[in-house]
């Protein structure tokens, strides 16, 4: 059965988060990747009118609360997946013989308030 279609709205909130696969770590032990990271996140947001309000990079995931000023949700997330994948993980593959590491599909939360 295939999964409900995600609710996109213009000012929507939404929590994402994204596990490593098999729960590995999704940054080299140095700063550079995170920082790299939130560089190509930074890049989303002002290229799809995105506003972060709140992010946290753990070891093997991230979240993030980020409100979308356009129904543009899906598009933004997979932007944003391509470049962490083409950036960052193809440089850790690189550099761990072996390792088969990637990102699992993003989890995303809808958040809904009421006035």
């Amino acid at each position: 059965m295939a999964r409900p279609l995600r609710l996109e709205l213009a000012g929507g909130l939404y929590h994402v988060t994204s596990r490593g696969d098999r729960r590995e770590n999704i940054y080299d032990n140095d700063d550079d990747d995170r920082e790299k990271w939130l560089e190509i996140l930074g890049n989303t947001c002002r290229r799809f009118n995105w506003r972060c309000h709140v992010y946290c990079l753990m070891d093997n995931h991230y979240h993030l609360v980020i409100e979308t000023a356009e129904a543009n949700h899906s598009k933004g997330m997979r932007q944003l997946m391509v470049y962490i994948h083409n950036i960052i993980i193809v440089s850790i593959e690189c550099n761990r013989m072996g390792s088969s590491l990637a990102f699992c599909i993003p989890k995303i939360f809808n958040l809904y308030f009421f006035h």
